[in-house]
Parts: C-alpha cells; structure tokens; sequence
C-alpha cells in the first residue's frame, strides 16, 4: 500500500450499513478528533458510530471532493 501525496484526495465518504445514512469528513474534522488526513480507513471506521442509528457498521471511501452533494442525496 502506497502513503497518500499531497494530491490525493482527503474527503472521506461514509455511509451507515444498517440504516443507510450518509456523511462526509474533511480534512479539518479528522484534525479535530485527533486523526491526520492519511489515516487508514480501517483505523477510521473502527472508530465511527452512526449519528442516527448508533451503529458502528460503517464503509468509507476516498473520493473526488466534486462528489459529495451526489454521495450525500443517495444518486
């Protein structure tokens, strides 16, 4: 596995497995819980809970930060 560059994308997608709901982190989120932009995201959906749910069932990706309104209406 390669380290991210100053290129790549930062925006973390992520969306809730057990009831679908959907958000995004930016840079400047991880840096406030503690966590740097390259953090895996193993490390980071460990410790993600779901602000409708309470799951911990996440998956989160990596994505071109242009995506986010089309991630976020489900499309």
């Amino acid at each position: 596995m390669r380290a991210l560059s100053s290129s790549d994308v930062t925006i973390v997608f992520i969306e809730c497995l057990r009831c679908g709901h959907r958000g995004v982190i930016d840079p400047d989120t991880l840096a406030r819980y503690g966590m740097p932009p390259e953090v895996t995201l193993a490390k980071l959906t460990r410790a993600l809970v779901c602000q409708v749910c309470g799951s911990r069932a996440t998956k989160a990706f990596r994505s071109d930060p242009g995506e986010v309104e089309v991630f976020l209406a489900g499309t």
